[in-house]
C-alpha cells in the first residue's frame, strides 16, 4: 500500500527509520515514544519532556508525523491535549510540510478520529482544541460527572459538541478498557497509541505476553545534550521490551541537536500476524 502513495525517497527513510513496512501495514495497534539516554547501551532511558523550549529533532517530527498520517486512529491523554493547548506546539492534524505524508493521510479510507483517554477534561480544553475542527477528523473523548454536568448547563458547549460531531464514551480505567472499546467499535481502523509510560506498562504487566494487546512498538531514541529541565520520568529499558517483544529493527543513527536520534523497533511475541 505505501509504495502505491509515497515517493521512493519517502519510503526509503521510512524503511531505514522503521524496517520492513510489512511489521507496520499488519499491525493494529502501535506505540510509540521518545526518549532519551546518556550512555552508547541504553539501559537508562528517560521520557522527553516536551514544550515550546524543547529542543527540536526534526527526524522525530518527521517519523511520528508519518505514523500520525498512517494509523487512522490516535490515542492520546487529556494531560497532553492541554499541555499542547498552553505551549502552543499543537500541530495541525494535515502535519504540513512533509507532501507525501498529506498524500497518505488523504488516501486512506477511514475518517481520522482522535481519542482522548481523561477523567478531567473540562470545557476549557475543548474549546481549545484545534483538531476537533478538521473536517477530515472527529474526535471521542472519555467522559466525567464533572464535564457532563457542565454539558447540561451550558448551551454553547452543546452547540460546540454537535458542530463538530464530538462524541464521548464512559471513563475508561486502563488502557485494556480502552482498547476493548476500539476493537468493538473500529475493528478495521490502524491504532497509533502515545500515551504515558505508566498507562503502557500497566497494559503489559496485567495481560500475558501472547495476548498482550500492543502490535509493535516504536521507541525513537535520542543519545546527546539534553538540559535537565527537559529530562522527565524513568522509562522501561530495551530488555524489559525485550520479555514481551521481539526487536525486529534497529535504524542507523540520523544526527540531531549536537547528538542522534535512532529508532528500535519492537513486534509481539507469538503472533501469526508476521509471517
Amino acid at each position: 500500500m505505501l509504495s502505491k502513495i509515497l515517493s521512493a525517497e519517502s519510503e526509503n527513510f521510512i524503511k531505514l527509520a522503521f524496517g520492513d513496512t510489512k511489521y507496520l501495514e499488519s499491525s493494529k495497534f502501535i506505540y510509540s515514544i521518545n526518549l532519551f539516554s546518556q550512555c552508547p547501551s541504553n539501559d537508562v532511558l528517560k521520557v522527553i519532556i516536551k514544550n515550546e523550549f524543547t529542543p527540536s529533532l526534526p527526524i522525530d517530527y518527521k517519523a511520528f508525523s508519518f505514523l500520525r498520517c498512517f494509523c487512522d486512529i490516535y490515542v492520546t491523554s487529556g494531560e497532553s491535549v492541554r499541555k499542547q493547548n498552553n505551549d502552543g506546539t499543537q500541530s495541525k492534524p494535515e502535519f504540513l510540510g512533509f507532501k507525501d505524508w498529506e498524500q497518505l493521510f488523504k488516501q486512506t479510507p477511514n475518517q481520522k478520529i482522535n481519542y482522548i483517554l481523561s477523567q478531567k477534561f473540562d470545557k476549557e480544553t475543548l474549546f481549545q482544541m484545534n483538531a476537533i475542527k478538521a473536517s477530515h477528523q472527529k474526535t471521542i473523548i472519555t467522559t466525567n460527572p464533572q464535564l457532563e454536568e457542565e454539558i447540561k448547563k451550558d448551551l454553547s458547549l452543546q452547540n460546540f459538541i454537535g458542530q463538530y460531531q464530538i462524541q464521548f464514551t464512559p471513563s475508561m480505567d486502563n488502557l485494556q478498557q480502552a482498547i476493548n472499546y476500539l476493537l468493538r467499535s473500529y475493528p478495521e481502523q490502524r491504532v497509533l497509541i502515545e500515551l504515558g509510560v505508566s498507562t503502557v506498562k500497566q497494559a503489559l504487566y496485567q495481560t500475558d505476553p501472547a495476548t498482550q494487546p500492543l502490535d509493535l512498538l516504536v521507541l525513537s531514541i535520542y543519545q546527546g545534550l539534553l538540559d535537565e529541565e527537559f529530562v522527565g520520568q524513568d522509562h522501561p529499558n530495551l530488555q524489559f521490551f525485550k520479555q514481551y517483544f521481539d526487536l525486529v529493527h534497529t535504524s542507523e543513527k540520523f544526527e540531531a541537536h549536537k547528538g542522534f536520534v535512532q529508532f528500535f523497533i519492537f513486534k509481539k511475541k507469538h503472533s501469526n500476524n508476521y509471517s
